[in-house]
Order: structure tokens, then sequence, then C-alpha cells
């Protein structure tokens, strides 16, 4: 009987040994399950992190087409530059330009002259004549 009671507190601590590995067991299974969901975690931390890089990648896109257009207002700024240079000759014409406007104003001034003596002469000479005819009647 001994060796009944013997057996039955082997049993009893076997089986008390059973559950303390069932219980390990399952939480080694619950401590896996955790890590399962940490692994979880980082994932969606990296994945949120890849977004995070595509928005910083798409930004960088945008200040790529910003450049783009930088680039071309350069472009035209530097053809209308261009353009400035090649009326930049036309300049030198300018002071000719005055002289000539200046010379057209002479030459202006110049006809009128001319055009004042060409009649004032002819008049001159009536009015000599038409004096020495007043002094004549009026010496009568």
């Amino acid at each position: 009987m001994a060796t009944l009671g013997l057996l039955a507190l082997l049993a009893l601590l076997t089986l008390l040994a059973l559950l303390s590995l069932l219980t390990l067991l399952t939480l080694l299974t619950l401590l896996s399950l955790l890590s399962l969901l940490s692994l979880l975690a980082l994932l969606s931390l990296l994945s949120l992190l890849a977004l995070l890089t595509l928005l910083a990648l798409l930004t960088l896109l945008a200040l790529l087409t910003l450049l783009a257009l930088l680039t071309l207002l350069a472009l035209l700024t530097l053809l209308s530059l261009l353009v400035l240079l090649a009326l930049l000759p036309l300049l030198i014409l300018l002071p000719l330009f005055a002289l000539l406007t200046l010379r057209i104003r002479e030459a202006t001034l110049l006809l009128r002259s001319v055009l004042l003596r060409a009649l004032a002469h002819p008049l001159v000479h009536r009015l000599e004549a038409s004096h020495e005819i007043a002094r004549f009647v009026g010496s009568l």
C-alpha cells in the first residue's frame, strides 16, 4: 500500500510537472504570439517608413519640376536678353537719328528763310516802285 501511495504521489507529481510544462508551453506560445505581434507592429512601422520615404520622394519630384520651371524661366530671360543684345547695335544709331532730326530742323529753317527772302525781295521792289509813284503824285 505504501507503494501504491508512492505511485499515486509520483503520478500526481508527474501530472503537476506535465501541467507546469503545459503552462510553460502556453506561456511560450503566448510569448511567440506577442513577438509575432511586435513583428507585425514593426512591419507596419516599416511600411509607414516606406510611405514616408515615398512622400519625400514625391516632394522631391515636385521640387524637380519646380527646378525645371526655374531653368525654363532662366532660359526665357536669357532669350529676352539676347533680343536686347540684338537691339544693341540700333542703340548706336540713336545719336544719328538725333542728328538727322536736327539736320531736318535746320533744313526746314533754311528753307523758310530762303522762301521769305524770295518773297520779300520782289515785295520790297514793288514797295519801292509804289513809293516812287506816291512821291511823284505828291509832288504834283
